[in-house]
């Protein structure tokens, strides 16, 4: 597993600690070269509509194809709307963290909640994506 990217600039990206288990059982199966040549393309996209990814976007809507990235419809917030970025541009790194996060946020989530159980003895809660919760319905 690749925890480190740099990008042009200077920028680097490092996997938060806390994300790299979930970044592993996320991502893992993916060839390193070939992820790191995806994130990179999907930063650039980014960067090109001077877009932030959000949980409306992102790296993991994959059944919509690449062609999604050449549309600015496609991108919820632009830097200009954004009030970290309004008068300075996020360095690539920011970007692929966002993207990141945003494909494995439920992962982050579930983690966060199983530690804070595991800290304080409590019953772990399951966070459950958009996707399970209607197979859920389906099969009810």
């Amino acid at each position: 597993m690749q925890y480190e990217f740099l990008f042009e600039g200077g920028s680097l990206l490092s996997v938060p600690e806390p994300w790299r288990d979930v970044y592993g059982r996320y991502l893992g199966a993916v060839d390193p070269a070939e992820f790191e040549q995806r994130l990179r393309f999907v930063v650039g996209k980014y960067r090109e509509h001077r877009a932030i990814p959000t949980k409306f976007d992102g790296i993991g809507c994959k059944e919509e194809g690449d062609a999604k990235y050449d549309d600015p419809a496609y991108y919820f917030e632009l830097w200009e709307e954004s009030r970290e970025y309004r008068n300075e541009s996020p360095r690539m790194s920011e970007i692929a963290e966002g993207v990141l996060y945003q494909d494995m946020r439920s992962g982050i989530m579930q983690k966060t909640l199983d530690d804070y159980a595991a800290e304080h003895g409590t019953m772990p809660v399951r966070v459950v994506t958009p996707e399970e919760l209607l197979q859920g319905f389906e099969q009810e």
